[in-house]
């Protein structure tokens, strides 16, 4: 029988070109989370497949869940995201450890969903955390390193948005303007995020009939949910709801710090943004292209539009207790590798990868290749990258492999110069050769 030479559905092969890019994206990600003191780690690919059915929601901890079981009769899952997993490791040691405990990393997760354009069953994964402290220093922070990433590679404002809301205006918002009863604020949150996914007709229906909200007007529902209040400052002045005391003057610190940093243009207020997953219970917020903006409210637009969320992330200060410890602050958020690359390829924000070799040294004989083989050993003992031929040949040839795989430097190491103990090194760009000391 002959097998496929294509990997499972929904996964990728990464040849040289394509790891260059992925490389060049974890490298800047990591560059920044070290740069604002955070520190690597990693957790298991499988994990006990109850800590994503407790609060992953009803997509990534169920239908997009892969599960099996071990020997002992276990179930197990492939890791579909990182946050339960790392507020698991953090458990273990909460209450040894200085606060607040600041954690990045980059790792691969699967979860069994149709792939399409920019989601695949299999993606790598930038998760950057906070636990232990419930200052709104720490949501600023998730907010700056979010667009400082971005401008790390060269995004510009005009580029993306954050769109930005909290679980207390959404339970508001749902309680006070769409008039939905308690007992059913879960399921109308569910609805809630699929405005921009379903017929507007087909959205009010839903709350009617599913939720029994009792909003009288259908157009102003409509139309706040399309644009929310697009001023960026204090969000529950603007609606006029009621929240408590702590949170106002939470929310009022938050937006005013954001100000004086010069970055609160960047922000936006989406009353449809509720993130899916069970466990966020404060702030809120996502990355889009801005062109995704436009495309909604019919407006025109440059180039092409990433009609998926670039970054993700929130608070989730109640996950911790499904591990039985007791509760303490959480906030972080997540990047996913595909869409962050169409993000920058629609951009044109990523640069050549050119080959990091910098000398090809051939075997021109097969009675110098002991001296070929130590010749590379005291290139590379330079700080040299330098590529064996590991079949004889031609000068000519090696020249021409040379330019195929853009090397800009040719060794010659033949038997005169042996000889005289000597080697070359011509750059074949100017054509210059020069002799060094073997």
């Amino acid at each position: 029988m002959k097998l496929s030479n294509l990997p499972p559905k929904g996964t990728q092969d990464w040849f040289p070109d394509e790891y260059a890019k992925r490389k060049f994206i974890f490298d800047g990600w990591r560059k920044v989370c070290e740069s604002y003191g955070f520190k690597e780690y990693l957790t298991p690919m499988i994990e006990y497949s109850e800590i994503y059915k407790a609060k992953s929601g009803e997509d990534v901890g169920g239908v997009e869940l892969t599960t099996f079981f071990d020997r002992g009769g276990r179930e197990l899952a492939i890791r579909p995201e990182m946050t339960p997993s790392v507020t698991r490791m953090v458990t273990r040691v909460f209450e040894h450890v200085t606060k607040p405990i600041k954690l990045f990393s980059i790792a691969n997760f699967f979860r069994n969903q149709r792939p399409q354009k920019g989601r695949n069953r299999e993606f790598w994964q930038l998760n950057v955390d906070v636990f232990g402290s419930d200052s709104v220093y720490c949501d600023i922070e998730m907010i700056v390193m979010s667009i400082e990433i971005m401008r790390s590679f060269g995004a510009k404002q005009n580029d993306f948005v954050i769109l930005y809301n909290h679980r207390q205006y959404v339970k508001r918002v749902l309680q006070e303007i769409f008039l939905v009863p308690d007992d059913k604020l879960n399921l109308a949150i569910r609805i809630l995020d699929k405005f921009w996914k379903i017929p507007h007709d087909e959205f009010l229906k839903r709350l009617r009939v599913e939720c029994d909200a009792k909003f009288s007007d259908e157009d102003f529902i409509v139309n706040f949910c399309q644009f929310g209040f697009q001023t960026n400052k204090s969000m529950s002045s603007s609606l006029g709801i009621r929240l408590e005391t702590d949170f106002y003057k939470h929310e009022e610190k938050f937006f005013t710090i954001l100000k004086s940093l010069a970055i609160q243009e960047f922000l936006i207020y989406d009353p449809t943004l509720v993130r899916g997953l069970d466990y966020y219970d404060g702030m809120i917020f996502e990355i889009f292209d801005r062109n995704l903006l436009l495309k909604r409210h019919g407006r025109k637009f440059d180039g092409e539009v990433i009609d998926r969320s670039i970054f993700g992330g929130g608070r989730y200060n109640g996950l911790s207790s499904i591990f039985g410890a007791k509760s303490f602050p959480a906030v972080g958020f997540a990047v996913g590798d595909e869409t962050f690359k169409l993000f920058l390829e629609t951009k044109k924000l990523l640069p050549p990868f050119n080959s990091n070799l910098e000398i090809f040294l051939p075997i021109l004989s097969s009675s110098l290749a002991e001296k070929v083989f130590i010749l590379s050993s005291k290139l590379r003992s330079e700080s040299k990258n330098v590529l064996i031929g590991l079949e004889v040949m031609k000068i000519d040839k090696a020249i021409d492999f040379c330019l195929k795989n853009d090397i800009p430097m040719l060794a010659i190491l033949g038997e005169n110069e042996v000889s005289r103990g000597v080697y070359k090194l011509k750059d074949l760009a100017s054509k210059v050769e020069k002799e060094f000391p073997f």
